[in-house]
């Protein structure tokens, strides 16, 4: 079975435990999976607040992205080329869709919500999503997990215990949550955070390098 079978698999059992369920994943599977390094991006929850019932997240990604996404394609497509140096404004001019193709993307409370997100809410969520999330993560089997701003939540989610940190100082943690492969979980910020734009994707960009050279 493939990655967009097993997703919808999965999602339509999770569905039905909410009025509002948003479907995300990997908008290109067969782009996820020639990634060289295979990354999924874990976030907080989607800024809509008046969705209803089903929302199709990767169909937006896949073909107009919201203009939110700007930052997170930023953050890859640095990271797709690398280890070639990209200038800020080139960043800038790669389509945000392009950028975003090599990747899966995962919002840890899957009913919408608005720009504020309680942290108490995304604990309680993930809690009782526990198993769903650790099912939709092993589709993709990925040998890096990004957390925006959930780090912690997450690591309690798929038992890590013991945090390392980069050179620069970024946490993470090393799983084996598929046999003997390692997945690396790097605790990072938000894309909304109040910080210039460029700091934070280099800063991202910088920890990916270290990350990257252990595997």
């Amino acid at each position: 079975m493939g990655i967009r079978e097993s997703e919808d698999e999965l999602f339509l059992k999770w569905k039905n435990k909410y009025a509002s369920f948003v479907i995300d994943g990997a908008p290109h599977p067969d782009a996820f999976l020639a990634s060289p390094v295979k990354t999924v991006i874990v976030l907080k929850d989607i800024n809509a607040p008046d969705a209803q019932g089903v929302f199709d997240l990767r169909d937006q990604l896949e073909k107009d992205p919201h203009r939110w996404w700007r930052t997170v394609a930023n953050w890859c497509g640095a990271i797709s080329n690398f280890p070639d140096a990209v200038s800020w404004s080139d960043l800038q001019n790669i389509p945000i869709q392009q950028s975003l193709k090599p990747f899966a993307f995962m919002q840890l409370k899957k009913s919408a919500g608005g720009g504020l997100v309680i942290n108490r809410s995304l604990i309680d969520c993930a809690r009782s999503d526990s198993d769903e999330i650790r099912a939709q993560l092993s589709i993709y089997r990925p040998e890096l997990i990004i957390c925006c701003g959930v780090g912690q939540i997450l690591a309690d989610v798929l038992g890590g215990v013991v945090w390392h940190h980069t050179e620069r100082g970024v946490r993470f943690l090393e799983l084996r949550l598929y046999g003997n492969q390692i997945t690396y979980m790097l605790d990072y910020m938000h894309p909304s955070a109040r910080a210039m734009k460029n700091v934070i994707c280099f800063g991202l960009l910088d920890a990916y390098g270290e990350i990257a050279g252990k595997l």
